[in-house]
């Protein structure tokens, strides 16, 4: 239980927290209670300590980590870091030998609690007892065997890091007062800003140097004990310098000595991953001792300006600032902000010709601030992606959120591998799409609110032609965030190689990971290629973006059936850690009539047509049905031989599922349509198809909107043919896949899963795609697909949550009807041409792409709705999002030269605190009045 007086701060059930500890030597707890005060700074003017309490971590921890002997060392210092000792100096305040000494020192050192340098003449080493934070609290972190052995010690560390700085964060000015750290930009963003000053370039600073190494990042670890890590691995991400260096190594620490390539390589990596550079700020303008690259999710130096809304603790001297003119909202940016200032708005005014105006974050300058005024949700809201006013349709209608403004842009200026690249970022199957999508982008387009929504699809339709030409393919770098591969420890088994699955995998490997996808077809690609038309999905659009995926290692297991050939507990034993079931719905639903034995399934009659293009029928057929999987089946109807089709659905015409296109493309070769009838029975003669009987629907849906149809069954009619195709559903086939697991099976056929993380009541199984939600769209089952590889990236990871700080990509669309567009280019929406041919009679795609001058002119009708806003109240000037913007729109100004400002720890209390906190009272009381 969390005692009350922590429950304003960030701790959980698993932090250790005793209200009532108790140490049995009285001797010992005297020391104890002298070395927590020292360190803690809880000493009265006489330097005496107070307030200190056996349950305080400040105690605990060091009763727990030292015997009494190494706390009473400790306690001879009298002060943390201005007392400075060698080990002779020591051993004489001890009365100890040199060896007694050196073993005792040696020990505590090792642990953490104390530090030495060399900042003498002779550079020999003196030792001194370091802060809490920044000093103690990440040297045990980065001491793995302690943590080990005292998980505790994270429960310290969050604490530490915390609940001190709660108390005076509010009164802390800008440039941090040599609390903590300081955020440093990243460098090509200030470089030619001619106001820019050395110690705001990590350049400057690691010249200083010429020893380095990298050690662990203590908050990755921390969190990861604490159970509340966001997917962001402990791994060599911190750098210390100068003796710093040689203290992490000599008293190992999990840390190495590095050249200066190696940290260089570190920070470029760490900003192509998005964490944020900080440097140590605690010894004034002439030293630091480490540069840290920090994830938002995890970092505690973060967390003490976005907990307690107080931005001068860590923030840099420059804020963002977005060019709208430039900026296309293809949220690169607010994507990688780590602290939720840059989110997607509009650039389009009201029809008042008002510009919508955003809010920006309460700040503490003029007002009281207390826990009230605190943002424990601080790293789900890091991750909203827009105001509450919106953004572009497109990018919001979208399932994957593709950067639809971003792409478009792009291919006006013929950068078309760049626009194929932003593309994959959301959606590795553009080709595929390009080919099937249903379009939500179009039916929320801005400009359909004028004439023609922009043919969105069909722009990216032409820049995914580049997958179809093997020499033009992108085949993306593979790795996790430190640029290594995961091993076998972290094998990831995908069951199904259709849309969602192979996005999983794409993912996946992007990460590094070592995916198998077992399918059990003879080739991939799932309904992709066994249930839509090759004349709508050309076979070779699939197999070249496979392609792509196979080239990125992916491994594919064809003809091997999950549950028959192989087991999930037997693959477990096989090492694999994870496993996504993406298996679709590959059957169809039963209507529940007389003689149905006699029908075909349209599914089936589409695996069976998918790469037999013979005449199979003959004569009438009539398909039941009102959906797109009916409408592809009606199509292939007439390529399979039937003289006429005629298609019989419940809906009526406005009412049916099937989208209008290709309801229009099948009344075009010739397909029939008869709404509000369903069937009632088939008619056999001489075990051969003759009919089937006909009954009017007049109600699809209940007042509720659930599917509930309501017949008038004297209103009937019989209906000649000799074949009947039912295409009223889909359904999964499971076989033996579940066998032995916990996941749950709905009443409506599909796997139980949660909605965010798609894990199952197995916890290493996920799912998603139609198996999980029922039967969708391809894009929808590539965004699942997107988001199972998020779970399992932090599954497979001890420690980490599936849901803290995770990025939800939910996006919500800007008003339409309240926008004035005043000019724009006036030219049609361009069509696609077409291949020489009769559509019905050829199993072929006879659609063209747009040409390259089409592309142009389409793109050029774009209204570019969204923009990208900075509250630079929340901005920490990190520059992250200038390392993500293809169009030069956003950019950094040195708004607050003031935050540059570095004191030592020891100046903080005299020279920052009171100062400032004084001139802010002041504030207060006068905006009061």
């Amino acid at each position: 239980m969390i005692p009350e007086k922590y429950r304003n701060y960030m701790f959980n059930e698993n932090d250790f927290l005793p209200e009532d500890y108790h140490v049995d030597d009285p001797e010992k707890l005297k020391y104890l209670k002298i070395a927590a005060a020292m360190i803690s700074d809880d000493i009265d003017i006489l330097g005496n300590p107070k307030k200190v309490q056996e349950s305080d971590p400040d105690l605990w921890l060091l009763d727990r980590l030292l015997n009494k002997e190494e706390v009473k060392l400790l306690t001879s210092f009298k002060k943390k870091r201005t007392v400075k000792l060698s080990l002779e100096e020591i051993a004489e305040r001890n009365k100890l030998s040199i060896d007694e000494t050196k073993k005792l020192v040696d020990h505590i050192a090792e642990i953490g609690l104390l530090e030495f340098d060399r900042e003498n003449e002779d550079r020999h080493r003196q030792y001194f007892v370091p802060k809490w934070v920044v000093g103690s609290g990440e040297y045990m972190m980065m001491n793995g065997a302690l943590t080990k052995e005292h998980p505790e010690v994270a429960t310290f560390f969050n604490y530490a890091s915390s609940v001190p700085v709660g108390k005076v964060a509010h009164m802390v000015p800008p440039g941090g007062g040599g609390l903590g750290m300081h955020v440093i930009p990243v460098e090509k963003a200030i470089e030619a800003n001619s106001e820019a000053v050395s110690l705001e370039k990590l350049s400057y600073w690691l010249k200083k140097y010429d020893k380095y190494c990298l050690d662990i990042c203590s908050c990755r670890r921390q969190q990861s004990i604490r159970g509340e890590g966001t997917g962001d691995i402990e791994d060599y991400w911190c750098i210390a310098v100068g003796d710093m260096a040689e203290y992490l190594v000599e008293t190992h620490k999990d840390a190495y000595y590095c050249t200066y390539d190696d940290v260089m390589k570190v920070l470029k990596r760490a900003e192509e991953r998005g964490f944020v550079h900080q440097i140590t700020n605690l010894d004034g303008e002439g030293k630091i001792v480490g540069i840290c690259n920090c994830p938002h999710g995890v970092c505690n130096a973060l967390r003490t300006s976005q907990l307690f809304n107080t931005p001068n603790m860590s923030a840099s001297a420059y804020r963002a600032h977005v060019d709208t003119e430039k900026c296309v909202a293809c949220g690169k940016c607010v994507e990688i902000c780590p602290v939720g200032a840059a989110k997607l708005g509009q650039k389009l005014c009201r029809k008042d010709g008002s510009q919508v105006t955003y809010p920006k974050t309460e700040l503490p300058d003029l007002v009281k601030w207390g826990p009230e005024k605190w943002n424990k949700n601080y790293r789900e809201d890091a991750k909203i992606n827009t105001y509450q006013t919106g953004t572009s349709p497109c990018k919001s209608a979208c399932p994957a959120h593709l950067a639809v403004q971003g792409y478009i842009r792009m291919a006006a200026e013929g950068r078309y591998m760049d626009a194929l690249k932003l593309i994959k970022q959301d959606n590795p199957l553009p080709a595929v799409c390009g080919a099937i999508c249903n379009r939500r982008c179009e039916e929320r387009c801005t400009r359909g609110t004028i004439d023609s929504p922009v043919a969105i699809d069909e722009i990216k339709k032409f820049i995914a032609s580049l997958e179809l030409n093997a020499e033009n393919r992108y085949i993306p770098e593979c790795g996790n965030d430190f640029g290594d591969e995961w091993g076998d420890d972290y094998k990831v088994a995908i069951i199904g190689a259709g849309p969602s699955g192979l996005s999983a995998a794409y993912y996946l490997r992007l990460n590094g990971y070592p995916v198998t996808i077992f399918e059990k077809n003879e080739e991939p690609g799932g309904m992709l290629k066994y249930g839509i038309p090759s004349y709508r999905l050309d076979h070779s659009v699939i197999d070249a973006e496979i392609e792509v995926i196979k080239a990125m290692g992916a491994e594919f297991r064809c003809g091997v059936e999950v549950g028959k050939d192989v087991t999930i507990p037997e693959l477990r034993e096989q090492g694999y850690k994870a496993f996504y079931l993406a298996i679709g719905l590959q059957n169809g639903r039963k209507a529940g009539i007389e003689n149905e034995e006699y029908a075909k399934s349209g599914v089936e009659f589409l695996r069976e047509t998918s790469f037999n293009h013979e005449k199979t029928l003959s004569g009438k057929t009539v398909v039941i049905g009102g959906g797109n999987v009916a409408i592809d089946v009606a199509r292939t109807a007439l390529r399979a031989g039937s003289d006429t089709v005629e298609m019989y659905c419940l809906e009526g015409p406005k009412e049916m599922p099937a989208a209008a296109d290709e309801i229009a493309e099948a009344r075009e070769e010739g397909v029939t349509i008869k709404n509000c009838w369903g069937p009632k029975r088939i008619l056999v003669q001489d075990g051969k198809i003759s009919g089937i009987e006909m009954k009017q629907c007049v109600q699809v849906y209940d007042k509720s909107g659930r599917f509930s149809p309501v017949y008038d069954e004297d209103e009937t009619k019989v209906v000649p043919c000799e074949n009947v195709i039912l295409s009223i559903g889909q359904a999964a086939v499971y076989g033996d896949i579940l066998k032995d697991t916990k996941a749950v099976i709905r009443k409506n056929g599909t796997v139980e899963a949660d909605r965010v993380t798609l894990q199952t009541a197995e916890e290493d199984i996920f799912a998603g795609g139609d198996v999980a939600f029922g039967a969708r769209f391809a894009i929808d089952a590539i965004a699942d697909g997107r988001a199972a590889a998020v779970s399992i990236h932090r599954y497979v990871h001890p420690g980490q949550s599936l849901t803290i700080g995770r990025d939800l990509r939910e996006f919500i669309e800007l008003d339409r009807d309240d926008i004035r567009v005043e000019s724009y280019d006036n030219s049609p929406r361009q069509a696609p041409g077409m291949r020489a041919g009769k559509a019905k009679d050829t199993f072929d795609d006879l659609r063209l792409p747009l040409t390259e001058e089409q592309v142009k002119a389409e793109a050029a009708r774009c209204l570019k709705c969204g923009a990208t806003t900075v509250d630079v109240n929340r901005c920490i000037g990190c520059g992250l999002c200038t390392t993500k913007c293809e169009f030069d729109a956003i950019r950094l100004e040195r708004d607050m030269p003031q935050n540059t400002k570095m004191l030592t720890a020891e100046e903080s209390k005299l020279k920052a605190i009171i100062p400032y906190a004084l001139k802010r009272e002041i504030k207060i009381r006068f905006n009061k009045k």
